[in-house]
């Protein structure tokens, strides 16, 4: 049911006596469906206080913030790419050797044993541009009483430089996963930000509806004890004998649909509540908790109403502010770094290898000399340069990625032209809407004021015999439809500005703790659009 049915709420038709009865029965129905708040503490609730609950427990809030912490690892986890590695190694062996019968006699031994001790420790980093740098050095050691009787002690250290020329090289290859991850770390901060102006503007349109519903409430409810005070003077005239018994009837009958009436908009109210309740995100056992509001709809004046120039100018520049056209428009900038890079990754490739390095040797046995092997009796420097070629015949796999990158660059675009086109709509329609319930509540207050002299009228001439009740009541289901059409009105013009507000997100809001947002933020349009006096 649309809210406009939930504020309006049409006339029973039938006889007196089943409408009395239906009425009792629904109500009956309403009481079991709907718990009774008045027995738990209620608390009254404004307008800033509700928003303000939704910026600390709203769950789509708390998504979004997971969402750019889950972003912020990605980035964090493609940085890594680029992390110094370090390794170290080492090896101890020891082999057996059986001699021949001639190197058994020659050395006097039937075999003997090699004792091997390896030490290794290098660094290596891939850059961004797409080099890789290492170093590593490295000593060996070898003892044995026939091959290496003087247990040579060697040392070696290299430093390499490998470069891509073709695949992989530059920034925009070897870091484009980097980058593209930094993009999407930026968009969903925007879609943070998103997020808390879609969840205030929700709970600022659930607010004003739970108000709008009280209003209805209370206003159904003086119609009920209007409509019981006619009866009452039904009764006393119709004891003069000014006015037929039947007069009694119908006042009951009016009686008893007002009452259906103010049961059903009762039933609005707690379902009013429960949708505020879950906007801002408190528990289910608390929504009985939420009093009645504090704050009334945002008052209406002439002089608040944008010119055209001034709305021109606003539509122009709607686009600065919204987060998710920014967030589109980063993905969209990732989308071309990832194309980019598999435009890239379709070359060969061709890398040059160039290394530098120099030797060392200490004979000796003891342990020691394991550590001088890098400093004593050196030698070089030892030269390295190679070419590496490779490319695969059909290229498949490139080519594929470079054909999906190329969709998805085309989406995203896609996506940013139809954002914009739909911010110039969400914007010219709030304005619409804002326009046309200005002019709407204007005229169903002047309705409101009519009607209520109208009906004053009636009844004292109903009194005096001169008019019906039915005319009576007539004119009281117009007093009572005009005051819901002027609370339809108040309640489409206070969403509609926040409607405005969101669709150019003029809601100043920082990331949490640090929130800042004040009441005129919420109920009156954006300062750009005030009319100069």
């Amino acid at each position: 049911m649309s809210r406009t049915a939930l504020l309006r709420l049409s006339n029973v038709c039938l006889p007196a006596p089943l409408l009395v009865g239906c009425t009792w029965a629904f109500a009956v129905l309403v009481t079991v469906a709907v718990p009774d708040a008045s027995a738990e503490e209620t608390q009254r609730i404004g307008l800033l206080e509700a928003v303000r609950h939704t910026l600390q427990h709203n769950p789509n809030v708390k998504l979004s913030q997971f969402d750019v912490e889950a972003s912020r690892g990605a980035l964090q986890q493609e940085s890594g790419s680029f992390d110094t590695v370090s390794a170290v190694s080492g090896e101890v062996s020891r082999e057996y050797t059986i001699l021949t019968s001639v190197e058994r006699e020659q050395a006097g031994i039937d075999d003997y044993d090699t004792d091997g001790t390896t030490l290794s420790a290098g660094l290596s980093r891939y850059l961004r541009t797409g080099q890789t740098v290492s170093v590593e050095a490295s000593v060996s050691r070898l003892a044995d009483d026939i091959s290496y009787p003087t247990t040579p002690n060697a040392g070696a250290v290299q430093f390499a430089l490998l470069q891509p020329l073709l695949k992989g090289r530059g920034r925009d290859a070897a870091a484009a996963n980097e980058s593209q991850a930094e993009k999407q770390l930026a968009a969903s901060r925007y879609d943070l930000q998103r997020s808390i102006a879609e969840q205030i503007a929700a709970t600022v349109a659930a607010y004003w509806d739970y108000h709008a519903s009280q209003r209805v409430l209370e206003t159904l409810k003086q119609s009920e004890q209007r409509a019981e005070r006619r009866l009452e003077d039904t009764k006393a005239l119709v004891a003069s004998g000014e006015i037929p018994q039947t007069d009694i009837e119908q006042s009951a009958a009016d009686l008893a649909a007002r009452a259906a009436r103010r049961v059903k908009a009762e039933a609005a109210v707690f379902a009013a509540r429960q949708a505020l309740g879950i906007a801002i995100g408190i528990p289910n056992d608390s929504f009985s908790t939420l009093g009645e509001t504090t704050n009334s709809f945002p008052t209406l004046e002439t002089k608040d109403l944008p010119s055209k120039a001034q709305i021109a100018s606003f539509l122009a520049t709607c686009f600065s502010q919204r987060s998710d056209l920014h967030a589109a428009e980063l993905r969209a900038e990732a989308a071309q770094i990832v194309l980019a890079a598999t435009k890239n990754n379709e070359l060969p490739q061709l890398d040059l290898t160039i290394g530098a390095g120099y030797s060392a040797l200490d004979e000796g046995s003891p342990l020691g000399r394991l550590r001088t092997a890098l400093s004593e009796d050196s030698s070089g420097p030892n030269l390295l340069a190679s070419l590496t070629y490779s490319f695969p015949v059909e290229n498949n796999t490139a080519q594929g990625l470079r054909v999906q990158a190329e969709a998805l660059l085309a989406q995203r675009k896609i996506l940013v032209e139809e954002l914009q086109r739909q911010i110039r709509s969400d914007v010219a329609t709030a304005f619409a809407t804002i326009e046309g319930n200005f002019f709407s509540y204007q005229q169903s207050q002047a309705a409101v004021r009519a009607f209520e002299r109208s009906l004053e009228n009636e009844t004292t001439k109903q009194r005096m015999g001169l008019s019906s009740i039915l005319l009576v009541q007539q004119v009281e289901d117009q007093l009572t439809s005009a005051i819901l059409d002027n609370i339809q009105a108040a309640r489409d013009y206070a969403v509609a500005i926040i409607s405005l507000r969101l669709a150019s997100e003029l809601l100043p809001v920082a990331e949490e703790p640090h929130y800042q947002l004040s009441l005129n933020d919420l109920i009156t349009l954006p300062p750009t659009l005030a009319q100069q006096q």
